[in-house]
């Protein structure tokens, strides 16, 4: 901390240091992220690990929390602009003794923070040279204007100290490009018929820029793509777990859902069927990657659209506990405050679309996983029931049918393993007393 102490007057006062809060490396070989809402303005005060700002990226949401007490001096970066890993965001007035983490270094500048009386006159500081002026950039700026084989000298900076921001860079380049089009173009005369009375002649629209998760969405889709799908459904009769599920209603305030034990029945199965928890590089073209770990992906929907966290090692997870997960997970989606652990790592999906009302789906595979299930709408339906264990004796009974649907890499699975695997799975969910023999 400094003390400024003036000739004029005795007062004397302490000032901070000047930090910059950057974008910290997300992972997953994250670039840049766009932020989305400020939470402080300039001029309030945070304190260490307080919410400052909402980013978003194609994999993820989440916020920026200051690393010092102090006072928030700029904000560096507007509301739904890009901003670079390692790219300042703000800068806060940070109280003696706020310390600044390694990867930090390199954006603060450790200047201290001058009290406004304290500034010398603007007439009397002393210019910068135009060429000086004008090539002050950071490495990624320069990488830009070498790309758009741009020349530094002629790009005024508008930033600190006169350096060459980004906006400075795509600003030059619009310039650059509406001054080509200046030149008067020859106008001809179009004659249209006039529009009949209370006619539209032209074509309202409007260019609809996506969001991050729906860039996310396109390119995994895309890539989804190229994978050779094959699909089939089936019914499977879920009334038995549904009655296991109402008994515990009189002894749990709020019992499992059925997600839950499908779930949790899924993974029981995935153990004799390993080859489906796997996941698939098509750059190692004739090998597979097989996880021991049950990490089912599920689907959540939250204000930004449907994301895709995933549970950890459900096969170590009782019921409970796959419960509390879920509901972990949902509260986070619908805040916007989905990790990027729980984004990653995922091993195989389930999305329950019928809670949205339909009933069958091809789902498309989420690579690098090879294989996705459906879960259906569940309906009330009728079914023949055998009577004292004699075929030629049945009546119809009212059932809980769901229609579960697999999406499958055909480059990895054959359609028998999968149907044998489903055999398996539908086994357990219609008899829960062999599920629960296998719990762990």
């Amino acid at each position: 901390a400094y003390r400024i102490c003036t000739n004029t007057s005795s007062q004397a006062a302490w000032f901070g240091t000047l930090r910059k809060i950057v974008l910290p490396d997300l992972g997953e070989k994250i670039k840049e992220a766009t932020v989305r809402k400020w939470h402080v303005k300039e001029g309030d005060n945070v304190k260490e690990f307080d919410s400052l700002v909402d980013v978003s990226t194609d994999k993820l949401a989440t916020d920026i929390t200051s690393q010092f007490n102090g006072k928030v001096v700029k904000r560096l970066i507007e509301e739904e602009q890009a901003c670079l890993v390692g790219q300042a965001l703000l800068e806060i007035d940070a109280e003696e003794g706020g310390e600044v983490s390694a990867g930090d270094q390199k954006a603060n500048e450790g200047t201290p923070r001058l009290a406004e009386a304290a500034k010398p006159d603007t007439a009397t500081r002393q210019e910068r040279s135009e060429d000086s002026y004008q090539t002050l950039a950071t490495p990624a700026v320069r990488h830009l204007i070498k790309e758009k084989g741009l020349d530094i000298n002629k790009i005024r900076g508008t930033g600190k100290g006169g350096r060459i921001t980004r906006e400075d860079v795509l600003n030059f380049t619009t310039e650059k490009a509406a001054a080509r089009t200046e030149a008067p173009v020859r106008q001809e005369q179009v004659i249209s018929p006039a529009p009949r009375s209370g006619a539209v002649d032209r074509l309202e629209y409007t260019v609809v820029k996506m969001n991050d998760f729906q860039k996310g969405m396109q390119k995994s889709m895309a890539e989804a793509q190229k994978i050779p799908h094959f699909h089939f459904a089936d019914d499977y009769d879920v009334t038995a777990i549904m009655q296991f599920r109402d008994e515990l209603k009189q002894s749990h305030q709020r019992p499992p859902t059925l997600t839950a034990f499908l779930l949790k029945s899924f993974s029981n199965a995935l153990l004799e069927f390993p080859i489906l928890n796997s996941l698939y590089d098509p750059q190692r073209e004739f090998e597979f990657t097989e996880y021991a770990s049950h990490n089912i992906t599920i689907a959540v929907d939250s204000p930004n659209g449907l994301v895709v966290p995933n549970i950890k090692n459900v096969q170590n997870l009782s019921i409970a506990e796959i419960q509390a997960e879920l509901d972990r997970l949902k509260k986070a989606a619908e805040v916007g405050r989905i990790s990027l652990k729980d984004l990653t790592g995922g091993t195989i999906c389930i999305s329950n679309i019928g809670s949205l009302g339909t009933t069958v789906t091809s789902p498309v595979i989420f690579p690098p996983q090879i294989c996705i299930v459906g879960i259906g709408k569940m309906h009330v339906l009728p079914r023949y029931a055998v009577v004292n264990g004699k075929v030629d004796e049945t009546r119809l009974l009212p059932r809980r049918i769901i229609t579960i649907s697999f999406g499958c890499d055909h480059r990895v699975l054959d359609g028998a393993t999968v149907v044998r695997f489903g055999n398996r799975w539908k086994t357990l969910l219609e008899n829960p007393a062999q599920m629960v023999i296998n719990l762990r």
